[in-house]
Parts: structure tokens; C-alpha cells; sequence
């Protein structure tokens, strides 16, 4: 009697429309995969804008290097310009007491 009663209590728990459940199990899932999809989706284009975010912040790292270098090369070259010029100017100047 016991296993009958525990069979009463087991049938009870089960729907009365069982089409009407495995109808909405499959509108859930659905749902669940839509959302799904749309989060990897979403997860995949932050993941690739990160990736190329990177990729920018490297090139523009590089540009910045080169930059700083071809700077420091044009700085020696003013100074060296500059040496010139005084030691010009000293010529001229030495050459206009001489006449």
C-alpha cells in the first residue's frame, strides 16, 4: 500500500497537459538559445574590438618610438647646425676686423 501511495503522490506532481508543458520546455529552450547566441555574439565582438584595440595601441607604441628617435636625430642635427653657425658668425666676425 505504501508503494501505491507514493505512485498517488508521483502522478499528482505530474502536469495535466503534458503537451502543454513540452510546448513550453520548448518555447524555454528557445529563449535560452536566443539569449545565448546573442551573448556570444556580443562577447565575440568585445573580445575582437579588444584585440584590435591592442593592435593599435602597439602600432601607435612603434610610431611613437620612431618618432622619438627621428627627434633625437633632428635634435643632434640642430646642435651641430647651430656649432656651425656660431663658429660662422666667429669667421665673419673676425674676418670684418681684419679689413
Amino acid at each position: 500500500m505504501n508503494e501505491m501511495d507514493s505512485n498517488d503522490k508521483n502522478f499528482k506532481k505530474m502536469p495535466a497537459r503534458p503537451d502543454k508543458t513540452l510546448d513550453w520546455l520548448r518555447g524555454s529552450r528557445d529563449v535560452w538559445k536566443e539569449k545565448t547566441k546573442e551573448s556570444k555574439t556580443k562577447l565575440k565582438m568585445a573580445t575582437l574590438g579588444i584585440k584590435r584595440a591592442r593592435e593599435s595601441r602597439d602600432e601607435i607604441k612603434k610610431e611613437l618610438h620612431h618618432t622619438h628617435k627621428q627627434l633625437e636625430q633632428k635634435d643632434a642635427e640642430i646642435a651641430i647646425l647651430k656649432k656651425k653657425l656660431e663658429e660662422t658668425i666667429q669667421e665673419v666676425g673676425l674676418l670684418k676686423k681684419k679689413r
